[in-house]
């Protein structure tokens, strides 16, 4: 059978496209189509046709301007953007229309069908700028999509953009005539936008002062300074300059002026400078000075009349120059004021001539006086007056016979005398004297003179001084001594000791230079010995060995062998030679000079210093003072065996200081002379980076003030200078007299000086001048009186007079609601009025009462329910408002309408919770003298007896005779005007139906008690949930009990109906904990950690309301204490950790070593120590640095203090070593009862 090809089935997709515009705006429309086909014939599955969709589109969109005139824009294609330049020059409303057409084409094998859409939209854009600006606009069609498909296809799409191609795909067989569809949407969006650039020129300022400040406002507000700015880009629009101040100067005025677009205005403010005079007056001729002043000013003036009469304005500084034979004026600040004057006052003091003396003891006396002048003298006295002030030195020549005196230096004041004193020492001949131990020796001696001597004893009167030589001559079967010098002094005797040691046959001699040296003697017979002298005789012949023993602190002689001969002497001859080391010197200046003490004695100057062969020991360096340094500290150290011991000592340079100026008014101002000038103002003024020397405050002048006298002060390098300035304000008295001793005001004055005063008389002394503004503050009740602004001169008196006027309340607005009012209505009564007042209300016949003023707004309010039984038409609502101090108003305009109809309303039971057999009495309250009935359906009724003595008020009694079921009480009133009322509003059910109660907690730990009110019958429960059934109706209550760490929920009651449930909620919250520390020291210091922080310091510390959790404590290090080790704690809720931290000493060892059993010394430190003797320690020193102050022991020399640092377990040294003091005697014996 043949088969035909089916024709493919036509789907039509329609879309179409809106176009909206607005400024900052995307405006879209989603359009659907629904197409479908009936197929012509049978399609199988697997069958595609493919839609190729083409679009024609174009549109234009034109823009009105705010006279008309249009333009437009065309469009061409489906996407934008589209753009245009437009010419605004109008400012106003412009009109934007957009139009746009298009047409669509979808096509497929079975034919095509094409779509047009069009729309067209107008927007509008408002207070368009004049300027020139651009229309855009954007469209788009995105989001194809197929949905809601009927019939076996399937679709899918390429592209998310127009133009799109979808394929529809069939997936399973489609019979002839039957119909398939989709519904076919898509999105398209147009957005755009009008730019208009703001219209724009320029602004320039001009001034002539590089100074000057100026501040523009206006649509580009902007600030600026010096001679020329310029602003481009500045809006149009309206600008105004105001300029800022120039010291010296005329402000310009503030100008405005009108930016026109494209345009450009200019601001030129010319400052015009303030003038006044100088004056400079001296009283000599010679005078000299320099006067410096504001911008650069500066003349040099001389003479004893000097002046400038035009100059700017401000503070100026004269500098007097020295003059010869004058004490020199101190410096001098002043300011100039416009059109002022001032004066400075040169006054130099002569300085009065002195006199010179000059005493000697010798007529041949001699000798030169250099200074500020030159003289000569001679003989024993001389006298020179009229001498120039300032210092002289003397220097004497020399006379033969005779001591020259030093020389000597002395200043000499005005009118003043120095004297100068030389003594000429005469010289007297001395002595020598030589001793030797045998008559055969001889000798030469030479000097001024000579001599030739010999003997055991020889000796010489009548010598010139001077320095000698002895030479010894030689004597057979002796050694001869050495040459020695010795000088001999005026009146002296030099001695001369020798000693000439006997060449014995078979002998050993033996020489050292230490009496602590020892040696042993080896060979044919052997021998020890020891000293610096040592002789044995008549020894064996033969080869001898000598060896040294070691003396601490010297290097060991090398041993040495010698042969003996008979009838000869050997000789061994050793040197100790002390252990050395070198010893280095490094500073930062050449001029540096210091001293080293110790072992040996040493000077030495420059950068770097170095002295080898240096004995081992410990050494001290002392440095020397150096202009404008300060020296390196003293410092001690150990010089070990061949080892270099290096001193560093930087001399630091004097550092700067600090200047602090203090006054007690703002608008103090000063100025400062001295190495650096200043100045400042204010109430503190500080400059940390003075150089150190002489400074001399000024106090500027302040209007109404005594200003502070200048004042001079030394600064010290790397010290702080403090000047205070203390203005006293001119005063007077101030008096405020009220009519009320609750009156209260504030008085503000100059330079923001404010008073606070009450009462009716208020007085204040010593007011700073100036004007004075009073504002008395509202006294309720009371009009206030006006501000008052006075004058206060200086010593004068001002007096304010405050009349304050009682006012009596004032009713503005009496509001009545609720009328007409029934009994089951409010009426409310609305009443303002003055704060602070009694308001009253009464409704004559009805009912009256108080208002309550709502928080002291002046709004008065009260409500009530009707009475029952009373019927009014316009009662009259009377209110009175009375005052503090018992003024009143009233008013009477408001009246109700009051119909209460019949009305029945329920009081109460003798017994809420009812039993079989109880007898319970109902009370109700209702229109008096009605027949009131009560009615419990399937129970009980009966009629109800109204009170006597309480009409409107009616009873009933009935006994529960079976079980109730939440049956309401149903009360009937008829009144005697025959009105009907019923009341339902009581429901009874008897005690036997029974509820449930549930307790819930968010603790597994919340416990509570229950308690049934009526019965006190407790049930207690724990946990999170808790529910009890079968509980009796009626009142409960619940406590719940503490758990520690938790804030308890509060205590709750609730009631209990019959077949209800109710619910108790317990939250309890968390209470935080409490750390606690303590220490043994209280500079311990610690933290406390976990992700928050705590400092501590001392030996107890608290931290309350802490959140739970792990809590880590780290101690800082103390000196001299071991640390104690971190601790971590768990911090439970509500409970407490204490962390105990002890700081242990460290310990080391401190020893002294001396030479003498009589030193005595002190050490202070960490701890301080008192000791003596030639060895002493301390094993438990704590940690730390100390020095040693050594004690003064008769004729010696004592040790240089030093300090050493003590660590834990190491030992420490202090060597303190006497040495005998020049010209002193010692001696020792072994008995107490020696004499000598």
């Amino acid at each position: 059978m043949a088969r035909t090809k089916p024709k493919k089935p036509r789907i039509i997709l329609l879309i179409l496209f809106l176009g909206i515009t607005q400024v900052d705006a995307s405006i879209s429309k989603t359009i659907t189509n629904r197409s479908s086909i009936s197929a012509p014939i049978a399609i199988p599955p697997g069958f595609s046709i493919t839609l190729n969709n083409s679009f024609t589109y174009s549109g234009n969109i034109s823009i009105k301007s705010p006279s008309g005139s249009t333009k437009s824009l065309t469009f061409t294609k489906i996407s934008g953007p589209y753009s245009s330049d437009i010419d605004f020059n109008e400012i106003g409303t412009y009109e934007v229309t957009e139009n746009y057409s298009v047409f669509i084409v979808s096509k497929s094998l079975v034919g095509e069908q094409t779509t047009t859409s069009s729309e067209s939209n107008t927007w509008t854009y408002n207070n368009i700028n004049t300027g020139t600006g651009k229309f855009k606009a954007n469209s788009s069609v995105t989001n194809l999509t197929v949905s809601d498909i009927v019939g076996p296809i399937s679709y899918s799409i390429a592209g998310t953009s127009l133009p799109i191609t979808a394929t529809i795909t069939t997936t399973g067989m489609i019979l002839q005539g039957e119909t398939v569809s989709a519904t076919i949407s898509s999105l398209w969006t147009v957005n755009s936008s009008i730019e208009a650039p703001a219209p724009t020129g320029t602004i320039i300022v001009n001034t002539n002062k590089d100074s000057a400040t100026f501040n523009v406002s206006g649509p580009s507000a902007f600030s600026g300074g010096g001679k020329s700015t310029t602003k481009t880009n500045a809006l149009v629009g309206q600008y105004t300059i105001n300029y800022g101040e120039v010291a010296g100067y005329t402000t310009p005025p503030s100008e405005t002026k009108v930016l026109a677009l494209g345009g450009t205005i200019t601001f030129d403010g010319q400052y015009i400078p303030k003038y006044g005079s100088i004056e400079v007056n001296c009283n000599i001729d010679q005078a000299n000075f320099e006067i410096s002043g504001p911008e650069g000013i500066s003349y040099n003036g001389s003479g004893k009349n000097w002046s400038v009469a035009q100059t700017l304005i401000g503070k100026y500084i004269i500098t007097f120059m020295s003059v010869f034979g004058y004490k020199t004026p101190q410096p001098s600040v002043q300011t100039l004021s416009e059109n002022g004057k001032i004066t400075f006052t040169g006054n130099y003091e002569k300085l009065v001539p002195g006199t010179i003396e000059v005493n000697t003891n010798l007529d041949e006396a001699s000798f030169f006086l250099n200074g500020a002048s030159t003289f000569s003298g001679s003989g024993r006295y001389w006298l020179k007056t009229d001498a120039p002030v300032g210092q002289y030195t003397i220097v004497y020549n020399e006379v033969d016979g005779y001591e020259t005196p030093d020389p000597e230096s002395k200043t000499l004041n005005s009118a003043g005398t120095i004297v100068f004193t030389g003594e000429y020492k005469k010289i007297y001949p001395g002595t020598i004297e030589v001793n030797t131990n045998i008559d055969e020796a001889s000798f030469i001696i030479h000097g001024p003179v000579s001599f030739n001597g010999n003997g055991k004893f020889w000796d010489q009167f009548d010598v010139p001084v001077g320095t000698y030589t002895i030479t010894y001559n030689k004597v057979d079967g002796y050694r001869t001594p050495p040459t020695e010098t010795k000088t001999l002094k005026s009146g002296g005797k030099i001695i001369f000791n020798a000693k000439y040691r006997q060449i014995f046959p078979n002998a050993i001699e033996v020489y050292t230079n230490l009496d602590e040296a020892e040696f042993d003697i080896t060979g044919p017979a052997n021998y020890s010995g020891g000293g610096t002298e040592w002789i044995k005789t008549d020894v064996p012949v033969g080869d001898y060995t000598i060896r040294y023993k070691e003396v601490s602190g010297y290097k060991t002689p090398p041993s040495l062998t010698q042969k003996l001969l008979a009838g000869e002497v050997i000789i061994f001859i050793a040197e100790y030679i002390p252990h050395t080391g070198k010893i280095v010197v490094q500073t930062n200046l050449d001029e540096a000079i210091f001293e080293i003490t110790g072992r040996e004695n040493y000077r030495g100057s420059g950068k770097e210093w170095i002295q080898n062969d240096a004995p081992i020991g410990e050494y001290t360096i002392t440095y020397g003072n150096v202009p404008n340094y300060i020296s390196p500290p003293s410092v001690t150290q150990r010089l070990n065996q061949n080892g270099t011991l290096i001193f560093t000592g930087e001399y630091e340079k004097y550092k700067p200081g600090i200047i602090e100026v203090r006054s007690n008014i703002s608008q103090a101002s000063f100025t400062i002379l001295g190495p650096m000038n200043y100045e400042g103002q204010g109430v503190y003024w500080k400059n940390d980076n003075a150089p150190p020397g002489e400074y001399i405050i000024f106090f500027d002048d302040v209007p109404n003030y005594d200003k502070p006298p200048s004042q001079t002060k030394q600064l010290e390098s790397n010290q702080m200078l403090a000047f205070n300035g203390n203005y006293v304000a001119h005063t007077g008295i101030i008096v405020v007299n009220t009519n009320s001793d609750d009156a209260s005001f504030v008085l503000s004055g100059p330079n923001d000086v404010s008073y606070n005063g009450k009462g009716k008389s208020w007085t204040q002394a010593d007011a700073p001048v100036g004007d004075y503004t009073i504002e008395y503050n509202d006294l309720l009740f009371y009009g206030k009186p006006p501000s008052e602004m006075k004058s206060l001169a200086r010593d004068s008196e001002i007096q304010f007079m405050g009349q304050y006027n009682p006012i009596p309340p004032t009713i503005q607005k009496v509001t009545v609601s609720g009328s007409p009012a029934t009994t089951k209505s409010t009426i409310r009564i609305t009443v303002t009025t003055d704060t602070m007042c009694s308001v009253t209300f009464s409704i004559d016949g009805i009912i009256s009462g108080k208002l309550n003023e709502l928080a002291n707004s002046g709004n008065y309010t009260t409500s009530f329910n009707v009475p029952i039984g009373f019927d009014v038409a316009n009662a009259v609502v009377n209110i009175r408002v009375v005052n503090g101090i018992n003024l009143e108003a009233t008013d009477s305009s408001q009246a109700i309408t009051i119909d209460t109809l019949a009305q029945i309303k329920f009081v109460g039971l003798s017994k809420e919770s009812l039993s079989i057999g109880d007898n319970v009495a109902i009370t109700v309250i209702g229109d008096p003298k009605s027949n009131v009935s009560f009615s419990i359906k399937g129970i009980t009724q009966g009629q109800m007896q109204e009170d006597k003595n309480n009409l409107g008020t009616y009873s009933a009694t009935f006994t529960v005779l079976k079980e109730i079921d939440n049956i309401p009480i149903e009360i009937r009133l008829i009144d005697p005007s025959g009105n009907f009322a019923v009341n339902t509003d009581k429901i009874i059910s008897t005690k036997n139906k029974l509820g449930v109660v549930k307790v819930t907690t968010n603790l597994d730990d919340g416990t509570f008690v229950l308690t049934h009110i009526e019965t006190q019958k407790t049930y207690e429960g724990k946990g999170r949930f808790w529910e009890k059934d079968g509980m009796s109706a009626g009142d409960y209550s619940l406590v719940f009990e503490s758990v520690l760490g938790y804030n308890t929920p509060q205590a709750q009651s609730k009631t209990l109906r019959g077949n209800e449930t109710i619910t108790f909620d317990g939250e309890y919250s968390i209470a935080n904990g409490t750390i606690v520390v303590r220490t043994n020291l209280e500079e311990a210091k610690f933290k406390v950690k976990n992700s928050l922080e705590y400092n501590g310091v001392g030996q107890s510390w608290t931290q309350s309301n802490v959140e739970a959790g792990q809590y880590t404590i780290i101690y800082e290090e103390v000196k001299g204490y071991e640390t104690p080790t971190s601790e971590t704690k768990m911090l439970e809720d509500g409970g407490r950790i204490a962390f105990i931290g002890g700081y242990k000493p460290k310990y080391g060892t401190i020893e002294v070593v001396t030479n003498l059993e009589e030193a005595k010394f002190e050490i202070s430190g960490v701890k301080e120590y008192i000791g003596s003797g030639k060895k002493w320690s301390e094993v438990l020193a704590p940690e730390g640095e100390y020095k040693i102050e050594f004690h003064e022991v008769p004729g010696y020399i004592t040790p240089p203090s030093s300090t050493r640092t003590v660590s834990v377990g190491c030992n420490v040294i202090f060597y303190g070593n006497y040495s005998l003091s020049e010209g002193a005697i010692i001696v020792r014996t072994n008995l107490e009862s020696a004499e000598f």
